[in-house]
C-alpha cells in the first residue's frame, strides 16, 4: 500500500473528510484533491504533507535502507 493510500484509509476510519483536512490544515481543498486523485502533476510539499499526517495522527519516518550484499 501506498502513503496515499494510507493516509486515506486513516480519513475513512476517522471519518474525516477532505473538506474538513482542509479547513483543519490550511491546506486548498483543490490541492488536496489533486495530491489524492493522483494525477501525477501536483503533489503536496513536505511541510503540507506532514500538517495532513499530523492532523490524522501519523508521522512520517525515514529509516535508513537495509544494505543489500553486492
Amino acid at each position: 500500500m501506498n502513503f496515499r493510500a494510507e493516509i486515506q484509509r486513516r480519513m475513512k476510519e476517522r471519518e474525516v473528510t477532505a473538506y474538513r483536512l482542509s479547513q483543519e490544515t490550511g491546506i486548498a481543498e483543490a490541492q488536496l484533491s489533486r495530491f489524492f486523485g493522483g494525477d501525477g502533476t501536483r503533489g503536496l510539499s513536505i511541510p503540507a504533507l506532514i500538517k495532513v499526517l499530523d492532523c490524522l495522527g501519523l508521522e512520517l519516518k525515514l529509516v535508513e535502507k537495509e544494505k543489500e550484499p553486492l
